[in-house]
């Protein structure tokens, strides 16, 4: 039931369920009702059964986000940017039932997600703190197949939609939560954002929250966001109003946790001040676990730095350690006795396109790479870009194409010479772009499989070629090429720690064509391993005779 708990201050009558749905009757802040009624709430998850005691920096952000003036809420937006695991889902299960309940009749409250699973989030929450409760239970029915939450004592209801959901069918909304807007990369995620804000016009006072760790991706709404909070006067900030900020506006309130570009990432002082619910219900020796593979492997100090301290995104450095990388330069025995596998990655109109071979010898991997650019980019890059594409053909090492676009038969050509010389097994090659060039290396009887640059499948393979260069079983000729292609790479981190070479974080102008193409050739080479089976003695044991 709901009730306050001994040694509460405030010690007001406890809630009846006929009082519920006119909460906005007692002469008390909104600000103070919003962490009354919160605070009579049961926690979820790993402490479900807890009552729901707010932390001080979530009793700044409701103090900050129900403030008003005259008797009306002064925010109408709000951008909270935490990083992952210090509770942004209950918080904002927790603000959308006191909505639902407690700010009058006819609300409508929706929260939005990029795909239907993080939309569920809030949703599931919200039935977890209604489910512990008698009252409440009473007060809410819950609809699962509907993703929707019907309080009929105040007319109002909930619902989690999706783009793919009912965004688009013409809610009036009261309260709009956008949630994991990281997410929100794609034209129907923008689409689905100003279906659901534009609907306000018949609210008088609309309130929106848009929630997200940092992102990777410079397009997103988040780092739209993100670069006009940070500059905003009275924004809170590792929870410290600044005053300083280009801008002013004192219906938008941002609450934003993050370490700057120049703080120490290793600091626990740092990490303190960017979760502030580390110590607490973000447990500090799985962000100790965190950080030391971070340490061992690069690239996870990226995805450390934006999901853990929401370090922007412009201060993310580069994947490869090129002294490490320059330390693996070396000469190659002939390698046409050994196995090899082949990447490829093309160019799809003109600008550089790659081919290598990745050979096996004797447990370390031997590199050849090939290059291929229209003669009039290499002059255009050489001068306006600065990048010695002229040098670099002069010398061999880049092959032109004659004309201003891509010669596919050419390129075709040369590969299958290439690859006649050793003993091919197979090449990887993006679908996307290689589909001609493919076709014809099959034709030309050439095993070619198609790769897909997602996650998943870059992966395992980015991370491996890493390890590989750190540990020095990768040699390669020291091509200029695929240097600047290697040192151009930065990755970029999904929540679930899967890595790949980004096209958003880098600059336009800065080609990676001969990395990808080395990571799709490992990819394959990874694949093609044969797997270790157990030993019979580990399966059945020793039979004694």
């Amino acid at each position: 039931m709901f009730r306050f708990r001994a040694g509460d201050r405030r010690q007001p009558k406890p809630y009846r369920q006929e009082k519920i749905g006119s909460f906005h009757n007692y002469h008390v802040e909104l600000s103070d009702k919003s962490i009354q009624f919160i605070e009579n709430l049961t926690l979820i998850g790993d402490h479900a059964g807890k009552p729901f005691v707010l932390r001080p920096f979530q009793k700044q952000i409701l103090n900050a986000l129900f403030r008003t003036r005259d008797g009306e809420r002064i925010v109408s937006k709000m951008f909270l940017l935490l990083p992952r695991k210090n509770g942004k889902s209950q918080i904002a299960a927790a603000i959308c039932l006191f909505s639902l309940l407690c700010l009058g009749q006819s609300q409508q409250i929706l929260s939005a997600a990029a795909t239907q699973e993080q939309a569920s989030r809030i949703f599931d929450a919200m039935c977890e703190m209604i489910r512990a409760d008698a009252t409440l239970s009473k007060l809410c029915e819950i609809i699962p197949s509907k993703h929707r939450i019907v309080c009929e004592a105040t007319n109002s209801f909930y619902c989690a939609v999706t783009s793919g959901g009912d965004a688009l069918l013409g809610y009036s909304p009261t309260l709009v939560v956008l949630d994991e807007l990281e997410a929100f990369t794609q034209p129907k995620h923008r689409r689905l954002h100003a279906a659901l804000t534009t609907g306000f016009g018949a609210r008088a006072n609309p309130l929106t929250i848009l929630i997200s760790t940092q992102t990777s991706d410079k397009n997103s709404l988040a780092n739209e966001e993100f670069e006009f909070s940070r500059n905003l006067k009275g924004r809170i900030e590792n929870s410290k109003v600044k005053r300083s900020g280009q801008y002013q506006n004192e219906k938008y309130l941002a609450c934003l946790y993050f370490a700057d570009e120049k703080a120490d990432w290793t600091d626990r002082k740092v990490w303190k001040a960017v979760n502030p619910a580390l110590g607490d219900y973000l447990n500090e020796d799985f962000l100790e676990e965190e950080f030391k593979i971070a340490q061992k492997i690069p690239s996870r100090q990226n995805h450390f730095k934006q999901f853990y301290l929401n370090v922007p995104i412009d201060s993310l450095g580069k994947w490869m350690d090129m002294s490490l990388w320059n330390s693996c330069k070396g000469t190659s025995p002939d390698l046409t006795p050994y196995k090899c596998w082949g990447g490829l990655d093309l160019a799809p109109v003109n600008d550089l396109s790659a081919f290598v071979l990745l050979f096996d010898v004797e447990g370390i991997y031997h590199v050849k790479s090939w290059f291929w650019c229209p003669e009039a980019d290499i002059m255009e890059r050489s001068k306006i870009s600065q990048v010695p594409y002229d040098y670099w053909k002069d010398q061999g090492h880049l092959r032109v194409c004659s004309g201003s676009s891509t010669d596919f038969r050419q390129v075709r050509k040369e590969i299958a010479e290439i690859c006649e010389q050793y003993r091919l097994q197979t090449i990887a090659a993006d679908r996307s772009f290689a589909y001609d060039v493919a076709q014809g290396l099959i034709e030309d009887g050439f095993n070619v499989e198609w790769y897909r640059p997602g996650y998943e499948s870059m992966s395992r393979p980015t991370m491996r070629l890493e390890k590989l260069v750190k540990d020095s079983e990768i040699i390669h000729t020291g091509q200029p090429v695929m240097d600047y292609c290697m040192s151009n790479v930065v990755c970029e981190s999904d929540a679930a720690g899967n890595v790949r070479p980004s096209n958003k974080l880098r600059r336009k102008q800065d080609k990676i064509d001969g990395a990808i193409s080395l990571i799709y050739a490992l990819g394959v080479a990874m694949w093609d391993q044969p797997k270790v089976q157990p030993s019979v003695y580990e399966t059945r044991g020793i039979f004694c005779v």
